[in-house]
């Protein structure tokens, strides 16, 4: 399903940019989107270091639960990739010329780009809309100050009409943002699927020409099952191509955060307790087990939006 996959709904959204001048808060006139890169470039990212953790500052988004990614940028202009590709020697035939400049997409207005990526199950309208409440309730100062420099926005009042407004600016996603598989992933076997599709086909096609069944001759007969064939690789094709990834082991945030701390706090007993016997070693373990808790998701672990747990930076 397109937004949805590995058990993660990736949002992504096209907001166009106001057009206009506004004045700034120094008074002076800028565009928004010279006001929209002002803010981004200023908007608390993560608690990377000790002293970010001692400002208590740290991304709005950090606060709202199963968010992973939250990413800003603005589009103002296409990337151009070159010519579109075609064939020399049919060019030279057809007397094209490689030196007249082709039409280039261009955009009327810039948009600022947002994607997530959240937990999800189901990847239905109503865990988006859980979501966005989620973000309007903890983030609707930042949000207001981000969007307001976006067409449309000043109709949003709530989070119903911040919901609406994120349906009416997002665009499908194909792609996901993320991977968390760390084993082999679970493959569909399209080439044994393709292998027993054909196997049956050809089987069926021999079943029916002995049969007496078939009155239109063996030609027709043989073009007939190759059809088939062709149909039922297509779909199957596309029905591989189209599925759901299942969620990867221990991939929603919870377990993500508790893996980071569990991590930093294991390199550190390694560290410490080089050179010991084995029984003082196993005892030692014993009380980092008791002290951190592997299985225990909530409690110590790393908190949102922050790159290293805070026992770990001196």
């Amino acid at each position: 399903m397109a937004n949805f996959d590995g058990g993660h709904y990736f949002l992504t959204m096209l907001a166009p940019i106001r057009r206009g001048v506004l004045t700034d808060v120094d008074g002076a006139d800028r565009s928004p989107q010279q006001i929209l890169r002002q803010i981004l470039g200023t908007l608390p990212v993560a608690q990377q270091d000790a002293p970010s953790l001692a400002s208590g500052l740290n991304s709005p988004f950090a606060a709202v639960p199963g968010t992973h990614f939250v990413r800003f940028f603005i589009i103002d202009e296409l990337r151009f990739n070159g010519r579109r590709p075609s064939n020399p020697i049919i060019d030279l035939f057809t007397g094209v010329d490689m030196l007249a400049p082709e039409t280039v997409d261009d955009l009327i207005d810039p948009y600022l780009v947002l994607t997530v990526d959240f937990d999800a199950k189901t990847g239905d309208d109503a865990e988006l809309r859980a979501y966005t409440d989620a973000l309007w309730r903890r983030a609707e100062p930042t949000l207001r100050l981000i969007f307001d420099n976006c067409m449309g926005f000043d109709a949003v009042k709530d989070a119903t009409s911040f919901y609406l407004y994120v349906k009416k600016c997002q665009v499908k996603t194909t792609m996901p943002f993320t991977d968390y598989w760390t084993v082999p992933m679970p493959r569909w076997a399209l080439p044994g699927l393709v292998g027993k599709a054909l196997a049956g086909v050809g089987a069926l096609a021999l079943a029916v020409a002995f049969s007496g069944l078939w009155p239109w001759g063996p030609v027709r007969l043989i073009l007939a099952t190759i059809a088939v064939a062709l149909v039922i690789c297509l779909w199957l094709t596309i029905k591989v191509g189209t599925a759901i990834w299942p969620k990867a082991p221990h991939s929603d945030l919870q377990s993500v955060l508790k893996a980071l701390y569990t991590q930093q706090a294991f390199v550190d007993f390694a560290t410490r307790h080089q050179g010991m016997s084995d029984q003082d070693l196993h005892e030692a373990f014993g009380r980092f087990c008791q002290t951190h808790r592997p299985d225990d998701l909530k409690s110590p672990t790393q908190k949102p939006g922050a790159l290293t747990s805070k026992e770990h930076l001196a």
